[in-house]
């Protein structure tokens, strides 16, 4: 994993496009269901709701910096938390204004090494969080889709599109068993690689880059597979407090839009596995979007998946509220601690140029 941060020039254009596109979106959605009636609900917004989407908010930040913090320590490696929450938020906004959040990766792993991570361990650290995350939605998202597809159908009335999504669904199943073999038994994935990236319809595809693709799957591959086998290594009350900071890290983001509909008053309790759910599924497709932040997608992606729940009159200020408090807040805060990171001069021995 390469050891770098973002170029200004990449931060300004994935700002501008992340945020601008997002915001777009979110006034085309508000100019749409504007009433009286909104704005009136704005007025009756529960202060109880707002402290609780801020501590969701907060605590989804605090999760993540003990998840990472736990990891580092089965690594032999510690950092107080206070840093690695900084470390973390910086981390977020590169990912959040680059294509598959693929900046946030290299920029952990360079931060964490200027704060006194070994290189190894710090690329170690990052793998093994990619890879639990990677793990829950890439086996966990088929598993959920195709176990519950009636219910998506029923929900989306996509019941004309019935066969092709379960073909579709047939094959994300049967890819996320792949991946999962290939992380056991890796020189099988070496092989299927090989042959893969050897078929002639990849190659007059992919020209001259197939190669380079093929050695980045097998190197992303490796470091996956060794920073997990470290891992089950290390002792295995750690490795089950890592799993479980991990699905409290989604639950209670999951939990921030619920949270936005309890201010308006809405009743969701009943509704509440449902809605985590549906997220949990739109997060997963969300994943294949090379957009930054998945903006616009995003939006307009819980305004379909909350119509089901949420008053007309409130939809669009619910959306742009949850993506302000989720996504926007992070990313502002985020930036200050990348820039705050920047400037702040540590030995950073070992750094490649």
């Amino acid at each position: 994993m390469q050891v770098s941060i973002l170029s200004p020039r990449l931060i300004r254009k994935g700002l501008v496009a992340a945020l601008s596109v997002s915001l777009l979106t979110i006034m085309f959605l508000l100019v749409r269901t504007t009433s009286a009636k909104t704005w009136l609900s704005l007025l009756t917004f529960k202060p109880a709701g707002l402290l609780l989407v801020a501590a969701l908010v907060f605590g989804s930040w605090l999760i993540e910096g003990l998840r990472v913090q736990l990891i580092g320590r089965a690594l032999g490696e510690k950092l107080p938390l206070r840093t690695i929450l900084g470390i973390n938020l910086a981390t977020l906004f590169s990912g959040n204004i680059t294509p598959f959040t693929s900046g946030g990766a290299p920029t952990q792993v360079y931060f964490l090494h200027r704060s006194g991570f070994s290189l190894g361990k710090a690329t170690a650290v990052v793998t093994i969080r990619m890879a639990l995350s990677t793990l829950f939605f890439t086996i966990g998202g088929p598993i959920l889709i195709f176990l519950f597809q009636g219910e998506i159908l029923r929900q989306f009335k996509l019941y004309a599109w019935a066969v092709p999504i379960r073909i579709l669904l047939l094959f994300t199943l049967a890819l996320s068993v792949a991946i999962l073999w290939f992380l056991i038994r890796p020189s099988q994935g070496t092989t299927f690689a090989n042959w893969f990236f050897n078929l002639g319809l990849i190659k007059r595809l992919l020209k001259e880059k197939a190669d380079r693709y093929r050695q980045r799957f097998l190197q992303e591959m490796s470091e996956f597979h060794d920073s997990l086998m470290l891992l089950t290594q290390k002792k295995r009350i750690q490795i089950v407090g890592i799993l479980l900071y991990t699905l409290l890290y989604w639950v209670v983001f999951f939990c921030i839009a619920p949270a936005i509909l309890v201010g308006f008053g809405v009743q969701v309790w009943p509704q509440i596995f449902r809605l985590i759910f549906l997220q949990f599924v739109f997060i997963y497709l969300l994943s294949f979007i090379p957009i930054p932040g998945g903006s616009g997608i995003a939006e307009v992606g819980y305004y379909s998946v909350f119509a089901f729940f949420v008053p007309k009159h409130i939809l669009a200020v619910f959306v742009a509220l949850w993506r302000i408090l989720s996504y926007h807040l992070t990313t502002l805060v985020g930036g200050l601690f990348f820039l705050k990171l920047i400037h702040t001069k540590q030995p950073e021995a070992d750094l490649p140029g």
